[in-house]
């Protein structure tokens, strides 16, 4: 076992010269942190769950170079493997990293300073064919992750076309049920709900910094579908979540009582995020219409949202703990949803003030 270290997260391509007896399996893992193994020692992890963190080569009994050009890899440390003795002459990537220039910043301390230049050089390294959630794992696009990538980016690189190529790939995204795919683009039949209405939140920042309004122009039927599809959950005022269907998964946050996973998300509920995030949405998409000219349709947006809010503090708020509940008569409390009742305008300013001292 050889271990190398690249020195810093990179991303690109993989090359290699060695020499290995002719037919012997030689294995190169590739990752962004060590472990220890079952020695002790030192190891890139391969396996994790049900995902395989190598590649595998074969020795021809000659030098032989080799690069993948076919699949781009994310890691700091790579570790080559062979039962048999292998010769490493040189290993490596080559990097591969989307143009952009980086706006200059300058910070008030060393620190801050080195916050700040390794936030941007994780916003590089997690931008390829489209945003990805992470150059190691999934290097998938997915709408919550992109778009802090996407709203970060606009200050740093003050770029926009990469960022409209890939909410183009959300839009073109097609679903019979009038939800967006979990990534774009993918083969699997799944949903994030919640997920699917931060995509509104993005094109309405996307139009909004960049001052093109051609991609909500493009798409208005698209988000205003994706909207009714969500008031269509309605029941007493409320959406329900979307419990019946084991395509959707019924997440929020990486929290216990908020990530719907097992047998949690499939059980019927009214969820205090979900309905402040659709209240969000539309208005959102009431800025947006307003932006079109669109104002009869942008009054009837802002309509609904007001509705949706009342029956927000009819059915979350606790008078005795002066927070909103994650769901209705249950005393568990989370700062995603009491942070969304703030931005979509249940809470007044009272409230809101309230809500931030607890």
């Amino acid at each position: 076992r050889r271990i190398y270290d690249l020195g810093e997260e990179t991303v690109g391509y993989l090359f290699m010269r060695f020499r290995a007896p002719k037919g012997s399996l030689v294995r190169i893992l590739y990752g962004e942190h060590l472990v220890q193994d079952e020695n002790g020692e030192s190891a890139v992890q391969r396996i994790i769950k049900n995902r395989d963190f190598s590649l595998e080569l074969y020795g021809s009994g000659e030098w032989f170079d080799f690069s993948n050009f076919m699949r781009r890899l994310g890691c700091r440390y790579l570790q080559v493997e062979c039962e048999d003795n292998v010769d490493v002459e040189s290993i490596g990537m080559h990097p591969v990293v989307y143009p952009l220039t980086v706006l200059p910043y300058q910070a008030d301390t060393p620190l801050h300073q080195r916050i700040y230049d390794t936030s941007v050089k994780t916003l590089r390294c997690c931008m390829f064919e489209h945003y990805e959630d992470c150059p190691w794992r999934e290097q998938a696009m997915y709408t919550m992750d992109s778009r802090n990538q996407m709203l970060c980016g606009y200050y740093a690189f003050g770029e926009y076309a990469f960022a409209r190529a890939s909410l183009e790939l959300m839009c073109l995204d097609r679903r019979e049920d009038g939800q967006l795919h979990i990534t774009f683009p993918t083969d699997q039949d799944f949903v994030i709900p919640s997920f699917t209405l931060y995509w509104l939140l993005q094109m309405r920042e996307y139009a909004e910094y960049s001052k093109d309004l051609s991609l909500i122009q493009k798409y208005s039927d698209k988000m205003d579908a994706v909207l009714d599809r969500f008031l269509q959950q309605k029941e007493n005022g409320l959406i329900v979540n979307f419990h019946s269907d084991v395509r959707y998964w019924n997440f929020y946050e990486w929290q216990p009582t908020l990530q719907g996973l097992k047998e949690v998300g499939r059980v019927k509920s009214v969820d205090l995020v979900l309905n402040a995030l659709l209240s969000f949405s539309l208005r959102q998409r009431a800025v947006m219409l307003r932006w079109l000219g669109c104002l009869e349709e942008a009054c009837k947006r802002e309509e609904q949202s007001s509705a949706l809010n009342e029956e927000i503090n009819r059915a979350f708020w606790s008078q005795e703990k002066q927070l909103y509940t994650d769901k209705p008569g249950v005393m568990q409390f989370s700062a995603l949803g009491n942070s969304l009742a703030i931005l979509c305008g249940a809470a007044d300013s009272k409230c809101s003030a309230m809500i931030c001292d607890n």
